[in-house]
């Protein structure tokens, strides 16, 4: 493969001139005329005197492939003369040219005759092997192994921009694709940058031509050269050609077409000087168009290459964010909706559409949402996709700090369908005898044990299996065993609407603190009636969502102690999920979110392959069983690393962890004497902190993060570490219901140094087991609070100095009037 073969080996004498004008013909072709077809036979030795001669491969689609350029002195066709195989390539006219054709017939007796004819094609012949095969070859290989997107000219589809700001990208294409300027195409991460850089290719109508995407952060220094431009000597050089800088690389393989260099920010330094040299010298060689994509904006592009500011400089579009153009999520939605259900007509739902448009696309913009499509589109169980098969976010392979639980024989004993059935069936069985016990017999001692069960051993064991192992008490709780056993029996089989995913979260507010509010209200820890009410009320709550809609909604939006988990998940050390990686190559049916026709999939619709984080998973281990590659897994990993590094998980959980940051010392301050203790007291400091997570909620991203547009995964982060340090008070609220702790006293021996630290009448077990959750919550909020400081101080976020620190004194605060609220009881 050759860019200009002037002088290649062997040298065209005027004797073999001189031999081959006896029988050969002179002929002239004009541009585009072609010489020779692949796949014919060889019937002639062409010598090319004037003008130039592209060999080329041409696809059936329309595109061509330059292999060589063959230059005055130049010779082609002689391979299929000698070996008697069809022509392996096209050779094309790229000018007015003058050419010597020899008969093929006669071809091989001047070989024999001539000499020095003999000599220049045998030297010809190989030089053509070593180069096109060597060169060729390794230029595809080279394409494989880094995902170089080939093609010829085909249809982008069409440009869906009627919101205001697409408005700039429209006008910017059409005054671009009648440019020769090289064009600069910027935008956050899947904002659709290579599909603009198609338009505008697509707009320029150059037919047939070809399209080459490739992307910079696959090329290395020593890579990035050959590679784009082929030559490396020439390139280092500095030679004043453009020709020079485009043999046997991608530039010269985008002949008449488009090179698109995606991340061009990652081109080695020395590549973009050889490419700014190009493209400062392109204007006198139209032969391809060059389009670079960056995630940053031009002014950031050129401080950080300066090199190439001026090649773009008058050539840049930037393309806005999805959250920016709202008004285009849905068309684009149907557009991806189109193209994923081909054979099975799809169409949205109102509350798929109020899903799509209430996501912030934070992660991967219209690849993001395009993801998303995809997948309801095999999901829904029906023509009509339903806001529960609507999935965005990251689907990340998770962190490198977990083990593999899954693979361990036991883990596999301890989740199978028939013992889970048994716990679950056990389980039941037991809180419908401590229900009946506390309603039927409350003043005997069966009705008193079955009371201190509940609000003595139950309850505050839940916090403690929330905060370190997340939601496994939901993989057994007897409420959902109660609606399971309903739904068999009675089951309207409705979709949860759009109004009750969106008020999940102040639902689970609401039930949570009357759930608190009533014990206070009630005085349920010494009315085992009373409590055993509360368990029926739970129980009956739990059976009618059942009865009305499909699945488990009652488990997923509703109940507030298993949502009570779900925020608490986060920072747990289990979770499931999928591996994404096999999901992709190995899943077309997403049985795990589906089911099959013998069980059923995700009772809380969720979807493994997006379980980043527990908050959404009830722990049933379904996906385990139903998945069949294996993909879903049960993981183990250090606890609260995921919070530092969690995601916007959409604000879903963000107002009940800030709910329980203000609920939580109001708990604890209800046990003491005063105002506080007192029903109204208690219901005035429960209602404002409400109302205090409701306005906190929408203004905490802006609190910590003033800009135009505050991450929500600052948010997000800050709002756990409260949670947090929320679990101390509210830990120590649910340790006044172990009476055993308070029955007991530690006293110091006389004369010791307790002795002057601990009161006359000694110290509760009670108030050091308090003294204790709160410290704790104090150490794992601290270190929550570390983690996120430090990923901020590694950039990459947009944060103020002054707010964090007025942030961690609040924290601070917080901890100090927690302990002061124990000691001072």
């Amino acid at each position: 493969m050759s860019e200009e073969q002037h002088g290649p080996p062997g040298a065209l004498t005027p004797e073999i001139v001189a031999y081959l004008e006896r029988d050969g013909v002179e002929v002239a072709a004009c541009p585009g005329e072609v010489l020779v077809r692949r796949g014919e036979p060889g019937r002639a030795f062409w010598v090319v005197l004037e003008g130039t001669v592209e060999v080329r491969l041409a696809g059936e689609d329309g595109v061509h492939l330059p292999l060589a350029r063959l230059g005055p002195g130049a010779t082609f066709g002689e391979m299929a003369l000698v070996t008697g195989d069809p022509v392996s390539a096209d050779a094309v006219a790229l000018a007015p040219v003058r050419l010597l054709r020899y008969p093929a017939e006669r071809f091989r007796r001047a070989l024999g005759e001539c000499e020095p004819l003999r000599t220049l094609v045998m030297a010809r012949m190989a030089a053509n092997l070593r180069g096109t095969s060597a060169e060729v070859w390794n230029f595809f290989q080279q394409a494989r192994a880094l995902n170089v997107l080939v093609g010829p000219q085909r249809q982008a589809g069409p440009l869906i921009a009627g919101s205001g700001a697409m408005k700039p990208v429209r006008e910017a294409i059409a005054r671009l694709a009648h440019e020769q300027r090289p064009a600069l195409v910027s935008g956050e991460p899947g904002t659709g940058k290579l599909f603009v850089a198609a338009k505008i290719h697509e707009a320029a109508g150059r037919e047939g031509a070809p399209f080459i995407a490739v992307d910079c952060r696959t090329l290395d220094a020593a890579k990035a050269m050959r590679f784009l431009f082929g030559a490396e000597q020439a390139c280092a050089a500095g030679e004043e050609d453009a020709h020079a800088l485009r043999r046997y690389g991608a530039l010269q393989l985008a002949h008449e077409g488009t090179l698109v260099l995606r991340h061009i920010e990652a081109l080695p330094a020395a590549a973009r000087e050889a490419l700014a040299r190009y493209a400062a010298l392109r204007p006198a060689y139209p032969v391809s168009r060059l389009i670079a994509t960056t995630t940053l904006g031009p002014q950031a592009l050129a401080a950080a290459a300066p090199e190439l500011g001026a090649a773009f400089d008058g050539g840049a579009v930037a393309l806005p964010r999805l959250l920016e153009r709202r008004r285009d999520i849905l068309p684009l939605a149907a557009r991806f909706l189109a193209d994923a259900a081909r054979h099975e007509p799809r169409s949205f739902g109102r509350s798929a559409e109020h899903a799509l448009l209430s996501q912030r696309y934070a992660h991967r913009n219209v690849a993001e949402l395009r993801e998303a499509v995809a997948v309801a589109a095999v999901i829904a169980d029906g023509p009509e996709i339903r806001g529960e098969h609507i999935f965005t976010g990251p689907a990340g392979e998770g962190g490198v700090h977990e083990i593999d639980l899954t693979r361990f024989a036991a883990v596999r004993r301890l989740t199978s369908p028939a013992l889970l059935a048994a716990l679950r069936a056990a389980v039941f069985a037991v809180f419908a005898g401590i229900a009946a016990a506390s309603v039927a017999l409350p003043d005997t001692r069966a009705g008193a044990v079955a009371n201190a069960l509940t609000w003595g051993l139950w309850e505050p064991a839940l916090f403690v299996c929330f905060l370190f192992l997340g939601r496994v008490w939901c993989t057994v709780c007897p409420l959902s065993s109660a609606g399971r056993l309903a739904a068999r029996l009675q089951c309207l089989g409705r979709a949860p609407g759009p109004w009750l995913k969106s008020g999940a979260v102040w639902f689970i507010s609401a039930g949570f603190l009357l759930i608190i509010w009533s014990q206070h209200a009630f005085h349920m820890m010494e009315r085992p009636r009373a409590g055993g009410l509360l368990l029926l009320a739970l129980f009956a709550c739990a059976v009618v969502s059942a009865m009305i809609w499909r699945r488990e909604v009652w488990c997923r939006y509703l109940c507030a102690l298993g949502n009570f988990g779900a925020v608490h998940a986060l920072p747990a050390v289990l979770n499931v999920r999928s591996n994404p990686s096999v999901c992709g190559t190995m899943c077309t049916t997403h049985e795990c979110f589906k089911g099959t026709a013998q069980t059923t999939g995700c009772p809380v619709f969720h979807h493994p392959l997006y379980a980043n984080e527990s908050h959404a998973c009830k722990q049933c281990y379904q996906c385990l069983r139903v998945c069949p590659h294996g993909s879903a897994r049960l993981w183990l990993r250090l606890p609260l690393q995921s919070v530092w590094a969690q995601a916007d998980i959409g604000g879903a959980l963000v107002p009940f962890a800030l709910f329980l940051f203000f609920f939580a010392p109001a708990m604890l301050a209800s046990q003491g004497g005063g105002w506080a203790g007192t029903t109204a007291g208690f219901t005035a400091t429960a209602l404002g902190a409400f109302a205090a997570a409701a306005l906190l909620a929408p203004r905490l991203p802006r609190l910590l993060a003033p800009g135009g547009h505050p991450g929500p995964a600052l948010a997000t982060r800050a709002a756990l570490a409260l949670l947090l340090l929320a679990w101390g008070p509210a830990m120590a609220f649910q340790l006044r219901h172990v009476g055993v702790l308070s029955a007991v006293r530690l006293h110091a021996q006389p004369g010791g140094i307790m002795a002057r630290l601990l009161p006359a009448e000694g110290l509760t077990v009670l108030a050091l087991a308090q003294v204790e959750a709160v410290l704790a919550a104090g150490i794992l909020g601290g270190i929550c609070l570390m983690g996120i400081g430090g990923r901020l101080r590694r950039g990459g976020e947009e944060w103020s100095t002054a707010r964090w620190r007025g942030f961690l004194a609040i924290c601070a605060a917080y901890l100090a009037g927690s302990l002061a609220l124990v000691l001072g009881d």
